[in-house]
This record gives C-alpha cells, structure tokens and sequence, in this order.
C-alpha cells in the first residue's frame, strides 16, 4: 500500500502539514517495504489551483490513502475520482500519522472542508 502524507519537511520525523495543496513536500510511505521517500510539492508555490495540482500529484504517486489535516472541494473531487481516500490526523511527526492511520485512529474526510484562494 503507498500512503501519502502532506508534509512540512522532508523526514519521517517532519510534522504533518494541515495544508493538503501549500504543504511543501509530500512523503510517500510503501508498506511493504516499509520506506519513506520525499516528493516536493511543486503546487504550493501556484497562483490558484493548488489543491487540484496537488491531488494529481498523488495520484501519479500511485497513492491508495492520503493522510492530512484537511482536503478542498477540488483536491477532494479529483482523489474521489482517483478512488483514493483521505484520512485526517493533526499535529503528529509523519512517522506517527502513519501508526495512526494503520492502528484505525485516523478519521475518513467525508466531505471537503473550505477552498483556499492562493
């Protein structure tokens, strides 16, 4: 399974970034090999449109489960679409977001919560 976590650095030991389309890196967690490896997330840095640049990344990651603080309408829309499913965990080292999500701990985003404007 590869999970994909927005991320504020480019360690395991980095903090989980909220922010699923500005985070600065995305870390990609195989777990059967049980690795982590550090994508940059070059949306951050976009005018607009973050969140959809953002999940097309992941998407091209071969995700089958994101772990974030929170998706827009878009980014939602296009995982959705992906048959990818996010997961929500706050403040926790990426390490551990991964424990949560597979200990159970980690909530299922039903719904996208507000859209950011650059």
């Amino acid at each position: 399974m590869i999970i994909v976590i927005s991320s504020t650095g480019d360690s395991k030991y980095s903090v989980l970034d909220s922010r699923f389309g500005r985070c600065s890196n995305f870390a990609v967690y195989n777990s059967k090999t049980d690795t982590y490896e550090f994508v940059e997330n070059s949306a951050a840095a976009s005018g607009h449109g973050a969140g959809i640049s953002a999940a097309q990344k992941v998407t091209d990651l071969k995700a089958n489960v994101v772990l974030t603080g929170n998706l827009g309408p878009k980014a939602k829309q296009v995982l959705d679409a992906s048959g990818i499913k996010g997961y929500q965990v706050h403040d926790m080292k990426i390490e551990d977001a991964v424990h949560a999500y597979q200990n159970g701990e980690a909530r299922e985003i039903a719904s996208a919560g507000p859209s950011h404007q650059g």
